[in-house]
């Protein structure tokens, strides 16, 4: 069985997305990208965004 890889850009979330739904609707998508066995990989310039998303993870 063929495995996929999903890539999340985080660079250009802005502080407005971080405050609405949108943490939320992500952190369910890549959840259900999990259970279904496929990778997910992240990519950011900024650090903190990313430490922010793989600790609700």
């Amino acid at each position: 069985m063929r495995r996929k890889v999903f890539v999340f850009d985080l660079t250009s979330i802005t502080s407005k997305d971080m405050s609405d739904k949108y943490p939320q609707k992500m952190i369910q998508i890549i959840k259900n990208i999990l259970k279904n066995g496929d990778k997910v990989v992240f990519t950011a310039v900024n650090k903190d965004r990313l430490a922010e998303y793989s600790s609700r993870l």
